[in-house]
């Protein structure tokens, strides 16, 4: 029987989501299941009003072949994510509908509206949902899985660190970018006559990646290039010069295709 199957990403970014995201879809839709993106992570359930009358466009999308064709050739995760946990809401997180509904607030100033979230899987229709994070993430996927949601977990971590887990999503990227990076900075290189070369023959540069910045698979960054703030450098990508503050780069060599505050703004 076909499914209506809500699937979303929360906490860090990693490389990786987007492809998972993608294989997801095709498997699914293959066989026949409704997939519902929700965008933002948790904080979709919240902002999400139980009414038809509402739109609520902002907060989920229908995924499809057609829309996740060429979703895996960039970084990061085309549904965003977020930090939000239902369980502990922080204040400023309570959206204005469900003010009025709030439980007490607990010892830390924080609320309990797994409520809020469990009805809105509800006016969704969802029936499985699949959840991609860490242990943020994933600790309120396990307080839906006690409420009688069901629910698939995707861990997703770049220090392949969650509890009864193998592997995780961002994990093989931030290996194996740290050891091009630790190799770039004592290289192995030889001389023409096979000796191996020396402190004398090179001259170490600094290559800098700065805060938030997110670089995709197989992208190489050229000795000396700095990659801006909340920057994202596409899978494959050759960067040859440096990336500006929010910036999307792709290709080879690569060059600016967009700016991320333009795909924020989209999404609030």
């Amino acid at each position: 029987m076909p499914k209506r199957i809500g699937i979303l990403t929360g906490g860090g970014d990693v490389p990786g989501l987007n492809a998972a995201i993608k294989s997801f879809v095709w498997r699914l839709s293959d066989a026949g299941h409704e997939i519902v993106g929700l965008r933002r992570g948790w904080a979709a359930l919240l902002n999400i009003v139980p009414d038809p009358r509402v739109d609520n466009s902002a907060w989920m999308m229908t995924l499809n072949r057609s829309n996740t064709r060429a979703i895996d050739r960039t970084g990061g995760t085309v549904l965003h994510t977020s930090r939000v946990n239902p369980e502990i809401t922080k204040p400023e997180h309570i959206p204005p509908h469900l003010e009025s509904s709030k439980p007490p607030a607990d010892s830390r100033g924080r609320y309990d509206l797994t409520h809020a979230a469990l009805r809105a899987i509800e006016f969704l229709g969802i029936d499985v949902l699949v959840a991609l994070g860490g242990d943020g993430t994933l600790t309120f996927a396990r307080r839906l899985h006690d409420e009688g949601v069901p629910l698939v977990a995707i861990p997703k971590t770049m220090d392949n660190d969650v509890f009864g887990t193998d592997y995780c999503l961002g994990f093989s990227t931030a290996v194996t970018r740290s050891v091009t990076f630790i190799n770039d900075l004592y290289p192995r290189a030889t001389t023409g006559a096979g000796e191996l070369q020396t402190e004398a023959d090179w001259h170490v540069v600094a290559t800098r990646i700065k805060r938030g910045a997110s670089i995709g698979s197989n992208a190489t960054i050229l000795a000396g290039v700095v990659v801006g703030e909340q920057a994202l450098v596409g899978a494959g990508a050759v960067v040859t010069h440096d990336v500006p503050d929010y910036a999307i780069v792709a290709g080879v060599p690569a060059r600016i295709i967009g700016d991320q505050r333009d795909h924020h703004k989209e999404a609030t």
